[in-house]
């Protein structure tokens, strides 16, 4: 395998494994907790952020209100079409899903970094 097919393939896997994470983070609750925070700690500096306690971060991040509200109006709609166990069920299945995905997504991005390093490793030498 040639240098320059290894640092694609590289590129390739790490370009799937953030579309993948980007997919997988509409529909996972941690992630939209995890987002909130690092624009919590950008907006106010980390000094500032250690200190603040956490409803801060969750009272003060408007993009966090409107996904939280929107997943909560499509359970709503989806309630109504297809009853509460249904829906609680799809969500919950998606919420699995997405987990997993972003379990891959990050093997799928290491191995990237792994091809990517093994590359400049080769090119260096």
């Amino acid at each position: 395998m040639t240098v320059g097919f290894e640092t694609g393939v590289g590129l390739f896997l790490l370009a799937i494994g953030l579309g993948m994470g980007r997919w997988a983070s509409r529909y996972d609750v941690k992630s939209w907790l995890t987002d909130a925070v690092w624009r919590f700690i950008f907006r106010r500096g980390w000094r500032d952020a250690r200190r603040a306690p956490i409803q801060d971060v969750i009272d003060g991040d408007g993009e966090l209100r409107r996904q939280f509200s929107e997943k909560a109006d499509a359970f709503k709609a989806d309630a109504g079409r297809i009853g509460h166990t249904r829906a609680f069920a799809k969500h919950g299945v998606l919420f699995a899903i997405a987990s997993a995905v972003n379990f891959v997504a990050g093997i799928v991005m290491i191995a990237g970094l792994l091809l990517l390093a093994h590359a400049a490793y080769r090119w260096l030498a």
